[in-house]
This record gives C-alpha cells, sequence and structure tokens, in this order.
C-alpha cells in the first residue's frame, strides 16, 4: 500500500481499495486505465495519472 500511497492522488484508502479490488500490487501495475476507474474514488484523472507514472 505504501507504493501506491507515493502516486499522485492515492492515500491510503485509495491504496486500500485498490488492493482490494485488483487482489494485488502487481494486478494494480498492469491494469488499464480502463479498469483503474472502476474503483470507488479513481477517477479518469488519477487512472490517467498512475498510467503516465508507470510509463504508458
Amino acid at each position: 500500500m505504501h507504493v501506491l500511497e507515493g502516486f499522485p492522488g492515492i492515500g491510503a484508502d485509495r491504496a486500500e481499495r485498490l488492493i482490494q479490488y485488483f487482489g494485488s500490487l502487481q494486478n494494480v501495475f498492469i491494469s488499464p486505465e480502463s479498469e483503474l476507474v472502476k474503483v470507488e474514488g479513481i477517477g479518469k484523472t488519477i487512472a490517467r495519472q498512475m498510467r503516465m507514472v508507470l510509463g504508458e
């Protein structure tokens, strides 16, 4: 969770929801923007920023 909290706009609550939804940090990292936005509190802007940080 601490790794996710380093992303723009991701705090402890959003990090926890991402892990719960995807099951692992690796699954969060490989998920497309279209899947990330399905998590409560993750909008298009945050999902886009996450994908940019991860190099897409």
